[in-house]
C-alpha cells in the first residue's frame, strides 16, 4: 500500500477548508450583495416612473400636440418601458408594447414581480393618471451574475495558488521532522550519542527526550555486554596460556608414550581456544568504535610492513602495487593492520595450501587479497562477514575474521565487496576494501 504524504495530506486538507470557508463568504457576500443590487435598482425603478409621470403628464395637457412616447433611458445606461393610464385604466401611452395582462390594477402602487420582469406603479393623485414601468428583462440579473461570478470566479485560480502556498509553508514548518530523521539515521551500534531535546520545537521535544533516554539505555547494555565480553576474553588468555604451557611441557615428557598424540590434540584444542580469545578481544575493542580517526592515514606503509611479516613466516604472498597509488582512509592504523592481517590470515587458512596469495593495490585505492581455492556458493558468500558464519571448510577458524573486518568498514565508511571466482578467474576467492579517498588531508 503506497503510503501518502503527511505533507501533501496536511496541503489538500487545508485548501479544501479554505476554499469551503471562501464558498461560505462569497455565498454569504452574494446575499448581501443581492440585497443590495436589488434596492439600488428598485429605486432607479421608481425614479424613472417619478421623472416619467410629470412628462406625461404635460404631454397630455397639450391637446394640439402629437402624443408620442418619452425616451425612458435610466443615469446607469440601462432603458424601461412604461405604459400611461387615465383614471379609468385605459392605455394612454404604451411604449415598448407592453402585454396587457401584467399590468396590476388600477390603484395598486408599488412593486411587482411578473413574468416579463420587475415593474413599478405610481399614479398622479390629483389627475389619476397612472404610470407603470418595466425594468429591462437582463439589466438586474447581469449584475446580479457578474457580482456572483466576480466573488466566486477568483476562487478557481486562488486554489492552486493556496495549495501550493500552505505545502510550501508546512514544508517549511516541518524542516524539524526532516532533521530529527537525519539525525535518528545516524545512529547506530557505533554511534548513540543522545539527541538534544532544547534544539527541536516544543510539539517535537517530548520525542526527542524519550528517544534520547532509550539511546542511552540502549547505551549503557552495549557497553555493559562489549565490557563483559572485552573483559572475558582478557580473562581467558592468562589461563589458556598457562595451560598450554603445561601441555607443551607434558609433551615432552610424555614424546614417546603413547599418550602423546592426546597431548597433541589437547595441545591444538588450546591453540585454538587462544586464538579464538584474541579475536574475541579484536572484535570487542572494535565494537567499542576504535576503528574510526579523526584524519586521513597513508595505508601503503601498512600493507607493506604487513605482507613482509607474513612473507618472513614463509607465506607464499606477493604485492603488487600499482604507480602512482597512494591509499588513504579515516581509519585507524592499528584497525586497518587488524583488517589486512584478516584478510590474509583467511587467505591462507581457506585458500589451496601453498598456492600464491596475492595482495594488490590499485590506483584507486581499491585493495585486493586474492587466493587460490574451490569456488564459494553464492548463497554462502551472501552470509560471510556475520559473527561465527563460516562456508562448507575443513580449516580451523571460528569466523570471525571476516566480522572484523566489516566492523572496521562499517564503522569508517570504507566498503566491502567478495567475489568467488576471484574476478578473471575460474575459481578461488577474492576480497576487496576501499575507503573514501575524497577530502583528503
Amino acid at each position: 500500500m503506497k503510503r501518502r504524504s503527511l505533507t501533501w495530506q496536511l496541503a489538500i486538507g487545508l485548501s479544501l477548508m479554505t476554499g469551503l470557508l471562501w464558498l461560505g463568504a462569497a455565498a454569504i457576500s452574494a446575499t448581501v450583495m443581492h440585497h443590495a443590487v436589488n434596492e439600488a435598482y428598485d429605486y432607479a425603478l421608481r425614479e424613472s416612473a417619478d421623472r416619467l409621470l410629470p412628462l406625461a403628464l404635460h404631454d397630455l395637457r397639450e391637446p394640439g400636440e402629437r402624443r408620442r412616447p418619452v425616451e425612458a433611458v435610466d443615469e446607469d445606461g440601462g432603458d424601461f418601458s412604461y405604459i400611461i393610464r387615465n383614471r379609468a385604466g385605459a392605455i394612454v401611452l404604451n411604449d415598448g408594447d407592453l402585454p396587457d395582462d401584467i399590468l396590476p390594477p388600477v390603484g395598486e402602487h408599488g412593486y411587482f414581480d411578473t413574468r416579463a420582469g420587475r415593474i413599478y406603479a405610481n399614479a398622479d393623485r390629483r389627475s389619476g393618471v397612472g404610470i407603470v414601468v418595466l425594468e429591462g428583462e437582463s439589466e438586474r440579473s447581469e449584475a446580479l451574475m457578474d457580482g456572483t461570478f466576480g466573488l466566486i470566479v477568483p476562487l478557481a485560480g486562488l486554489l492552486p495558488l493556496v495549495i501550493l502556498g500552505v505545502w510550501f509553508a508546512l514544508r517549511l514548518a516541518l524542516t524539524p521532522l526532516e532533521r530529527l530523521r537525519r539525525d535518528l539515521s545516524e545512529r547506530g551500534r557505533h554511534n548513540l550519542e543522545p539527541l538534544d531535546p532544547d534544539s527541536y520545537p516544543p510539539e517535537l521535544a517530548p520525542i526527542v527526550a524519550e528517544t534520547a533516554n532509550l539511546l542511552h539505555r540502549l547505551q549503557k547494555a552495549l557497553d555493559a555486554e562489549r565490557a563483559f565480553a572485552a573483559s572475558s576474553a582478557h580473562e581467558l588468555r592468562t589461563p589458556i596460556a598457562g595451560a598450554l604451557a603445561q601441555t607443551q611441557v607434558l609433551a615432552q615428557e610424555l614424546r614417546d608414550h603413547p599418550a602423546a598424540l592426546r597431548t597433541a590434540e589437547i595441545e591444538r584444542a588450546l591453540r585454538r581456544l587462544s586464538s579464538l580469545a584474541e579475536r574475541l578481544l579484536q572484535f570487542a575493542r572494535l565494537e567499542a568504535g576504535f576503528a574510526r580517526s579523526d584524519i586521513h592515514v597513508s595505508l601503503l606503509p601498512i600493507i607493506t610492513l604487513i605482507t613482509r611479516d607474513f612473507q618472513a613466516m614463509g607465506t607464499p604472498l606477493s604485492l603488487e602495487v600499482a604507480p602512482g597509488a597512494d591509499p588513504t582512509g579515516l581509519v585507524n592504523a592499528d584497525a586497518f593492520a587488524l583488517v589486512l592481517r584478516n584478510m590474509i590470515d583467511n587467505a591462507v587458512r581457506h585458500g589451496t595450501p601453498d598456492s600464491e596469495i596475492s595482495v594488490i593495490v590499485a590506483k584507486d585505492g581499491t585493495i585486493s587479497v586474492i587466493n587460490a581455492g574451490p569456488v564459494v556458493a553464492p548463497e554462502t558468500l551472501s552470509s560471510l562477514g556475520r559473527p561465527f558464519t563460516r562456508g562448507h571448510t575443513a580449516a580451523s577458524g571460528a569466523g570471525i575474521g571476516l566480522s572484523i573486518v566489516c566492523s572496521v568498514i562499517e564503522q569508517t565508511g570504507g566498503s566491502l565487496s567478495l567475489a568467488s571466482p576471484a574476478i578473471g578467474a575460474v575459481d578461488g576467492f577474492e576480497a576487496r576494501i576501499r575507503f573514501d579517498q575524497q577530502n583528503r588531508v
